[in-house]
């Protein structure tokens, strides 16, 4: 059973195995400038760091993948607060990402 993550009491991802999974809007919840996926700092400090080896942003908007080692996002990570609380940052071009699948075709 996977074990659900919270900030302010509400849900920011999901801990399964050594996985990190995180739903998004990119609309609303990717940073622009830079373009990037960004985690809450003290989430990640506590509980993704010690407990996981992946990262998984799924982003609903195009059903898209982002995945990255949790060592990756340590490594290269920035700090950034946008007003939500301090939070941790990794650009796109660290990210690997699968396209999204449409009725067993590629799009």
């Amino acid at each position: 059973m996977p074990k659900l993550l919270f900030v302010d009491r509400k849900i920011i991802g999901e801990i399964e195995g050594r996985t990190f999974t995180k739903q998004v809007s990119r609309s609303r919840h990717m940073l622009r400038i830079p373009m990037a996926w960004a985690i809450d700092a003290s989430v990640f400090d506590s509980e993704i760091k010690k407990s996981c080896d992946t990262i998984v942003i799924v982003d609903r908007d195009s059903g898209k993948k982002y995945q990255v080692s949790v060592a990756l996002f340590d490594k290269q990570k920035g700090i950034v607060d946008r007003g939500f609380g301090r939070q941790y940052f990794l650009t796109l071009s660290w990210w690997n990402s699968e396209k999204p699948v449409e009725q067993g075709k590629l799009i």
